[in-house]
């Protein structure tokens, strides 16, 4: 790497927590989280509407900004969660991001089509509720 992009990538790094667009809609006692981003990040609110509305907790983190990974706002988020689902529109890229970040105590479930298809609400409240 030279150093210019050296320098650019520590900029970015260092400043991380400034750059990262999240919204996390947490929900006390939620045990399970959605991360979601895109246009998976509209079913995922559906889903989290329908799944509040019959009893279910569930929270939300919808990142806007894929990069650099929110890593902070994400950890945040995982605090006092058992499982995460992750719905995207491919074979998983990001969900090896949260594995990441979440270690093995967190049980994380992806959704993921290729299909040309959009992942719908019901498909993630099916995870939801198993």
């Amino acid at each position: 790497m030279g150093a210019l992009n050296a320098h650019l990538t520590a900029k970015i790094d260092a400043h991380e927590d400034e750059i990262a667009l999240v919204k996390h809609d947490a929900q006390p006692g939620a045990e399970t989280l959605i991360i979601s981003y895109g246009i998976s990040a509209r079913s995922a609110a559906e889903a989290v509407l329908r799944a509040r509305a019959a009893g279910i907790k569930v929270s939300l983190l919808t990142v806007y900004s894929l990069w650099p990974v929110p890593e902070m706002a994400i950890r945040a988020a995982l605090d006092g969660v058992r499982r995460v689902i992750v719905p995207e529109l491919n074979l998983g890229q990001y969900r090896r991001e949260i594995e990441r970040l979440a270690g093995s105590q967190i049980e994380i479930v992806g959704i993921n089509r290729v299909d040309g298809g959009l992942i719908t609400p019901g498909e993630i409240l099916e995870r939801l509720e198993k």
